[in-house]
């Protein structure tokens, strides 16, 4: 698969990686070496950036309330915790 061919949640998890290294030894990527890394436009990685940055809806944060899988309190045999 070409690097410009990535589905997004495969470039924001590289972003944040890239990010953190950038923390770690004090140079942080910028949307330049986004682009470059990825091959996308500056636009595709603005709304990459804006994606990360924007909390999630009320709704889908219902809706994800709502689907989340529900996992027993108690270990199965056991009666507890």
């Amino acid at each position: 698969m070409k690097a410009g061919s990535r589905p997004q949640y495969c470039r924001i998890r590289r972003m944040v990686q890239m990010v953190r290294k950038g923390e770690e030894t004090g140079d942080l990527p910028n949307s330049s070496d986004f682009m470059r890394e990825f091959e996308v436009s500056r636009r595709t990685v603005a709304r990459d950036l804006d994606f990360l940055r924007d909390p999630p809806s009320p709704e889908a944060t219902a809706w994800q309330a709502r689907n989340a899988p529900r996992w027993p309190t108690t270990t199965p045999g056991t009666g507890s915790a």
